[in-house]
């Protein structure tokens, strides 16, 4: 009886963190959602909150927001979090001609076995501290990819059920 109890008070614990860090979630996206709503905010401020809250509903340690640049098709970087001065210029550099804009998910778990990424830009995000990556695409209304929000971890990864949702 008393293993039944202990198995119950643990699964109603579990159940209560999840809805704790669900709502923490919501509160996040709903304060992101007033500030990008306000008028007069400067684009770049609010693609700062959109990456804080990619990063902290993921756990991740870093995130960027990349939009598709009409002229060249390549993704520009327009927001980030999380990298230094020196890796965000190696960033930059390799991600000016790394051509990702698929309108599907991409998911990394360990960027040092995985060969989705193209060669320099996985040994750019590998020096920059990164080793597991999920992107995810900005769709307009008709499919077309605008952009891609990432979230990076130092140590292998893959999204876990809430990350998904």
């Amino acid at each position: 009886m008393l293993d039944r109890l202990q198995c119950d008070n643990v699964l109603g614990h579990l159940v209560l963190t999840r809805i704790a860090a669900d709502l923490l979630d919501m509160t996040r996206l709903h304060q992101v959602s007033n500030h990008l709503m306000r008028e007069g905010e400067q684009i770049e401020r609010s693609l700062d909150k959109v990456v804080e809250a990619a990063v902290a509903i993921s756990g991740a340690n870093k995130g960027y927001v990349q939009f598709v640049d009409p002229g060249s098709g390549t993704l520009a970087l327009a927001a980030q979090r999380g990298f230094d001065e020196h890796s965000l210029k190696l960033f930059q550099k390799v991600q000016e001609t790394s051509g990702m804009g698929s309108a599907e998910r991409m998911i990394v778990e360990d960027l040092r076995a995985d060969g989705k990424l193209p060669g320099q830009l996985s040994r750019g995000l590998i020096d920059a501290g990164v080793c597991a990556v999920t992107s995810t695409p900005l769709l307009s209304s008709t499919g077309n990819v605008l952009g891609i929000v990432s979230t990076l971890f130092d140590a292998p990864h893959y999204p876990d059920e809430r990350e998904f949702d």
